[in-house]
């Protein structure tokens, strides 16, 4: 099954940028994903790409309609559409996903992680 995961910039934050100085000394960097309040959960999906030891995806970026490709090895999932869930390795996570309080002090955020 193809995979494209559509991203956009935050402010002044190039996010592909900030993946790469994670990527490029440790070879591997997690990438959240928050669901929209009127997007669709796609449990069912991401539990069939969970199941796979390693996937191909696409990047698509809203914003500059810039295009890349990347291998995601894990998928961490939500058991529920409106319940946020850690980041599973904070070492390899961009910090931005904590400084500007996309999680809050109980450590929720993202509905999905791929890495």
């Amino acid at each position: 099954m193809p995979v494209v995961l559509r991203f956009g910039n935050r402010e002044d934050i190039d996010t592909i940028a900030k993946h790469e100085e994670i990527l490029d000394p440790h070879g591997v960097v997690w990438w959240g994903w928050f669901k929209k309040s009127h997007e669709r959960f796609p449990g069912c999906e991401l539990r069939k790409l969970a199941e796979q030891p390693s996937i191909q995806v696409g990047l698509v970026n809203r914003d500059e309609r810039d295009y890349y490709a990347a291998r995601c090895d894990r998928i961490v999932i939500t058991h529920g559409e409106d319940t946020a869930i850690r980041c599973p390795d904070i070492a390899h996570t961009p910090k931005y996903y904590y400084t500007q309080m996309l999680f809050s002090q109980r450590g929720s955020g993202s509905q999905a992680w791929s890495g």
